[in-house]
């Protein structure tokens, strides 16, 4: 799952829209129980349907929904599922982090908290070198799935597209040059090089379609030769390289053994975060406390959001007064918000901004969150003393 298919999840408005999320097991036997669990949900589901509407009118529903449970492969390796069941859409998605098993009847499909999770793991993508084939990945967390684009277009007309294999050049090579030939040996080294840069700028210019509309990370494995040469063709920022041929590697490999550079490149990113936060504070283009930050969210000026793993707070929305809130002692209190962080987030990326999550303790003396401003408030409130929890 990535931005664009949340995009066009909350961008659907049908009733009744079936959203079901559900835990599920890497290992057995635990993971036997997946099986039952997900028919128990959609039992629920069609239960509660049936409540509202008559079996002739759920027809097309029930048969998606029958669908996509028979098209669940149970042999995962990820820790959540998720469906999105209308009259006219069936899908369903591999998470890469466990959720919370529910149902949900609504006009819009469930993805807040899949949005949420999403911000708290890393997403990234792998390009993996080699002359059969050139392979392409996203990642999430530790998980990668693999882009395999159709070999034909709509039209039935062959296309290039990942996985993408290397043709090499033909042992004797000919071309008229005026009224001489000219001979080309493929042994030459860089006669050989110049073939093979040719074929990944082609990789390169496939790559843009993808990071164009998702703007992830890159990480490059492959041969010491293959990423120089590639280097050499690509016009994209490289966050890491993993050296090796993982030309036969299991998706799984991949994943492993790319990780070590993916934390490097979070660590690093961390670091570049605080940094620019400690030089807004001296520009003041910076909020802290949850307080203050919602009002310069509310008010659309919030760039960048810093929060801490793990830091929740529940609260109160003004009903005459949204751009402000108030502490809660008790979640389960009525009319009382869960977490007001996790909306905030949600409130930033409605308008534009960023959210960035630190370890616990980075903010501990901002309140253990904060931002970066899009321009200098002149609002009092930003010079709150330190350290308020």
């Amino acid at each position: 799952m990535n931005r664009q298919d949340l995009d066009f999840l909350k961008a659907q408005q049908k009733y009744p829209s079936v959203s079901i999320l559900m835990r599920t097991h890497r290992t057995m036997p635990v993971a036997e129980k997946d099986r039952i669990v997900l028919k128990n949900l959609i039992a629920e589901a069609k239960e509660r349907l049936l409540k509202e509407f008559s079996a002739h009118d759920l027809k097309k529903l029930f048969k998606n929904i029958d669908e996509l449970e028979e098209s669940v492969d149970y042999t995962h390796e990820t820790e959540g599922m998720a469906f999105f069941v209308n009259d006219e859409i069936k899908l369903s998605y591999s998470l890469p982090f466990p959720v919370e098993n529910r149902v949900t009847i609504d006009k819009n499909f469930e993805v807040r908290d899949i949005i949420l999770a999403l911000n708290r793991i890393p997403s990234y993508w792998v390009l993996a070198l080699s002359e059969k084939p050139t392979r392409l990945f996203y990642g999430s967390g530790t998980i990668l799935s693999e882009v395999v684009e159709p070999a034909n277009d709509t039209m039935g007309i062959s296309r290039d597209g990942f996985p993408l294999d290397y043709t090499k050049p033909d042992i004797k090579f000919q071309s008229s040059i005026g009224n001489a030939l000219a001979s080309h040996n493929p042994v030459d080294s860089k006669y050989f090089e110049d073939h093979k840069k040719v074929f990944f700028k082609k990789v390169d210019d496939l790559l843009g379609r993808f990071i164009s509309v998702d703007k992830r990370p890159l990480f490059v494995l492959g041969v010491e030769r293959n990423i120089s040469l590639f280097e050499s063709a690509t016009v994209h920022a490289i966050a890491g390289h993993v050296h090796g041929d993982f030309s036969s590697h299991k998706v799984q490999d991949i994943a492993k053994a790319v990780q070590p550079e993916v934390q490097k490149y979070v660590a690093n990113q961390e670091k570049q975060v605080l940094s620019d936060f400690d030089e807004a504070i001296g520009k003041l283009h910076q909020a802290f406390t949850l307080e203050t930050v919602w009002q310069m969210a509310y008010e659309g000026r919030v760039k960048d959001l810093l929060v801490e793993e793990g830091y929740t707070v529940p609260g109160v929305i003004e009903t005459d007064n949204p751009s402000r809130i108030m502490r809660a002692e008790n979640s389960k209190t009525p009319h009382v918000v869960d977490d007001l962080v996790n909306l905030l987030i949600v409130l930033v990326q409605e308008k534009g901004g960023n959210v960035i999550f630190l370890k616990k303790g980075a903010l501990k003396d901002y309140g253990h969150i904060a931002a970066i401003l899009r321009y200098s408030g002149e609002s009092s409130s930003n010079t709150q003393e330190r350290g308020r929890c």
